[in-house]
C-alpha cells in the first residue's frame, strides 16, 4: 500500500486527536475533539464480526463478559481511567466479551461517559438473531456471565429480555438483590430513618418486613442456600441466590449473592420467596 495512502486511512480511524491535524468537521478525515472512540463502533464491528460469526456456539454455548483497561501514555487521549488494581496503567476501557470455554474474543467496546447501555450494545454486535431478525429461539441455549461490576437487577434484566440465560455476581452497592445481612439492613435503615423521619412504628414494621430476607453470619450454622424468584406479567422469572459459605480460609462467614435468569439448582435450596 502507498504510504500516502496509508496516512490518509489511519488518520480517519484514529481514536484520538492527531498534533498538527487541520480540517473541518465536515472533511473526511476531522474527527471532532471529545467525541472519538464512539467513532470507532464500526470499526470494532469489522474486527471481530468474522470471529463472532464463526466461533459462538447458540446451542450450548457460554460467553463472559469483563472490561478491559488500554493503558496509554499519550497526553491527548480523549478518557482516561485510573485503576488501583493496576499501578501504572491509565487509559480508556473496553467491554469484552469472549468465549468462556476456548477465551475467544468476539467483541469489544469503548466505553465513553454517560453510556450505561455500553454492554448491551456490545451484545447486540454478536450473530444473536434468526434469519427473520427476531430474537433467539426456544432452540438456542447461551449462557452469559458477567464480572461483579456489571451484577446490578435493571442491567440483568434488560440482557435476559433477549432471551439470554443470564449468571451474574450480584454488585455490592445499587444492585437491588433481596437477599441483605443484618449490617446491611441496619446501615440502609439508618439513611433511610436519617432522610425521611420515619416514627417508631414504621421502623418495626419494616425491621419484621426483612427478618425473611436477612443472611445469619453465625459460623456454626454451616452453609446455606437460599432462592428467591420475580416474576411480572409478561417477563420471564429472575432468580436471586445468596450462599452462605464456611469454609474460607480467611474470614469464618462468607455470603455470596448471585442473579440469573434461569434457575440453576446446584444445591437443594432451603428457602423461597419472592421480591419486587
Amino acid at each position: 500500500m502507498d504510504s500516502r495512502r496509508f496516512a490518509t486511512i489511519h488518520s480517519c480511524t484514529r481514536g484520538f486527536s492527531q498534533a498538527g491535524r487541520t480540517g473541518s468537521e465536515d472533511s473526511e478525515v476531522w474527527m471532532e475533539a471529545g467525541a472519538m472512540l464512539r467513532r470507532l463502533n464500526e470499526l470494532e464491528v469489522a474486527i471481530f464480526s468474522r470471529s463472532a460469526s464463526n466461533l459462538l456456539n447458540h446451542g450450548n454455548g457460554s460467553i463472559v463478559v469483563d472490561d478491559e483497561l488500554i493503558a496509554s501514555r499519550a497526553s491527548d487521549v480523549e478518557q482516561k481511567i485510573v485503576s488501583n488494581r493496576k499501578t501504572g496503567k491509565e487509559g480508556p476501557v473496553a467491554d469484552c466479551v469472549a468465549c468462556a470455554l476456548s477465551s475467544a474474543l468476539l467483541g469489544m467496546r469503548l466505553r465513553v461517559k454517560n453510556d450505561p447501555e455500553n454492554v448491551e450494545q456490545l451484545l447486540h454486535t454478536l450473530p444473536l438473531s434468526t434469519a427473520s431478525g427476531n430474537d433467539l429461539e426456544v432452540a438456542f441455549d447461551l449462557e452469559v456471565a458477567f464480572d461483579r461490576g456489571y451484577g446490578k437487577l435493571s442491567s440483568v434484566e434488560a440482557i435476559a429480555s433477549r432471551n439470554l440465560h443470564v449468571v451474574t455476581v450480584a454488585g455490592t452497592l445499587g444492585s437491588r438483590h433481596p437477599f441483605n445481612t443484618s449490617d446491611e439492613w441496619m446501615s440502609t435503615l439508618k439513611k433511610w430513618n436519617t432522610k425521611r423521619g420515619v416514627d417508631q412504628q414504621k421502623t418495626l414494621s419494616w425491621t419484621k418486613l426483612c427478618e425473611d430476607w436477612n443472611l445469619r453470619g453465625e459460623p456454626m450454622l454451616g452453609e446455606e442456600v437460599r432462592i428467591a424468584e420475580r416474576v411480572r406479567v409478561g417477563e420471564k422469572p429472575m432468580y436471586a441466590f445468596a450462599l452462605r459459605e464456611v469454609f474460607d480460609r480467611k474470614n469464618p462467614v462468607k455470603h455470596l449473592k448471585f442473579f440469573a435468569s434461569k434457575n440453576h439448582r446446584p444445591y437443594t435450596f432451603v428457602a423461597v420467596g419472592a421480591f419486587r
